[in-house]
């Protein structure tokens, strides 16, 4: 099967005399979460005390680069003030994205952080840290 994970199934047919043909269908899906990276929303500016135009989401995949659905990724205002919606973990999506549904910046003008940690040992990238600048 190899190591991408997709909708493709392999099938083998096996021949033994006097015996039926016997198929063998198996379809390849994706390992446990052993990444997580940004996948948009780091970088931006916007007035404070208001949201970001681009929500933070984040990709968690397997140890080959095979997106990871179901995994639960927590997102926290680490500095600066403000808050994220949800507050309780966001699990992700068929193409393993993660995605909050909003980041309001603090108060005060100045550099927010927002960090996303995925549920679980030894992924590498954990956690990644959004920043942004409340003006």
């Amino acid at each position: 099967l190899g190591t991408s994970a997709d909708a493709l199934s392999d099938t083998l047919l096996a021949f033994v005399l006097d015996v039926d043909t016997v198929a063998v269908v198996a379809t390849a899906t994706a390992g446990s979460a052993a990444s997580i990276a940004i996948d948009d929303g780091d970088g931006q500016a916007a007035t404070a005390g208001t949201a970001v135009a681009i929500p933070p989401s984040v990709i968690v995949t397997d140890e080959f680069s095979n997106p990871v659905s179901g995994a639960s990724v927590t997102f926290a205002v680490a500095s600066g003030g403000g808050t994220v919606d949800p507050t309780t973990a966001v699990v992700t999506d068929a193409n393993g994205i993660a995605v909050v549904i909003s980041w309001i910046l603090g108060a005060v003008p100045g550099s927010n952080t927002l960090t996303a940690t995925a549920a679980g040992g030894g992924i590498s990238g954990n956690p990644v840290t959004f920043t942004a600048t409340g003006n």
